[in-house]
């Protein structure tokens, strides 16, 4: 995260840097409720500096700040509500700007005018963070999903997505920025980062060896 950052001080664009937590994809089995990214930006005072949005899948979290209402400002643990095992919530005071009725229709790409429910949702601010938490994950790679709660990415700095390649499709008419992000997962791509307990060994990428695919093919 503090790579991404220092590209946002020293870009001369104006338009929005989109990061995708593909680690983190919903429409890849992963929970989508990993504050990973919220934390690395807080850890780097972003909330300060630049506007961005962020998503979150956390039911508790949603209808609690919807329940706090819109203006008021509430204490949420946000956050690994599924994924557990995969680290702790962040306890945090937030402020409720927004609270939908979680229905969208996606703008394109192969869902197009499919459409999605959220469920229980509401919008918080931290700062010049926007934080759309919800209560069912939904495929986070459209700004559809955005636009449905007064979100306009053009608006804004910083985009997460949690998508590895779908999000391209829309995201791609909207910025030539576009950055994928190493973060902890259960749909990283880094493989080596998973703890696989029973895989056979050797096994690339967990172990080094010499390996002729030529020759091994001959051999067979």
């Amino acid at each position: 995260m503090p790579e991404i950052l220092d590209i946002l001080n020293k870009r001369p664009s104006t338009g929005p840097i989109i990061i995708s937590d593909s680690a983190d994809s919903t429409g890849a089995g992963s929970p989508g409720d990993s504050n990973y990214v919220l934390r690395q930006l807080l850890k780097q005072g972003a909330e300060t500096m630049y506007s961005a949005l962020i998503s979150m899948v956390d039911a508790r979290a949603a209808n609690l700040a919807v329940a706090a209402g819109i203006g008021n400002t509430v204490r949420l643990k946000l956050g690994h509500s599924i994924s557990y095992d995969m680290g702790e919530p962040l306890e945090i005071d937030v402020v409720v700007t927004f609270i939908g009725d979680g229905k969208f229709r996606y703008g394109g790409g192969f869902i197009e005018n499919l459409e999605a429910n959220m469920g229980c949702n509401a919008v918080v601010a931290i700062g010049r963070i926007s934080l759309l938490i919800m209560e069912n994950a939904v495929h986070t790679g459209d700004p559809a999903m955005y636009l449905s709660v007064g979100l306009e990415p053009l608006e804004h700095n910083l985009v997460l997505v949690k998508s590895a390649t779908q999000f391209r499709s829309s995201y791609e008419k909207i910025s030539n920025e576009i950055y994928i992000l190493d973060t902890p997962g259960a749909s990283t791509a880094n493989l080596k980062s998973l703890s696989f307990q029973h895989i056979q060994r050797p096994m690339y990428p967990y172990d080094d060896f010499d390996w002729n695919w030529k020759e091994q093919h001959e051999v067979e």
